[in-house]
């Protein structure tokens, strides 16, 4: 099975949508990066409560969103 897209590079929608699908790689080795430099300081980091709970909260709801947005890193970076 293959897939093509085409685009128009001269058409600005079109242009967008091209840089989107070209750097969708990085996007999601960016996300994939801070959920795990948030998993690093929640689980190895010397914190005080309350940063420890904000910090958890803060990748509840990263992953909170991705999900939301069907986003699973795993099938997209595997």
């Amino acid at each position: 099975m293959k897939a093509t897209l085409e685009f128009d590079l001269d058409q600005g929608q079109d242009k967008a949508a091209h840089l989107r699908c070209v750097k969708a790689l990085s996007m999601a080795v960016t996300l994939w990066d801070m959920d795990q430099y948030l998993r690093g300081l929640i689980k190895y980091g010397e914190l005080d409560d309350i940063t420890y709970k904000a910090l958890e909260e803060t990748r509840d709801k990263l992953r909170e969103i991705m999900s939301e947005n069907s986003i699973d890193l795993d099938e997209l970076l595997n």
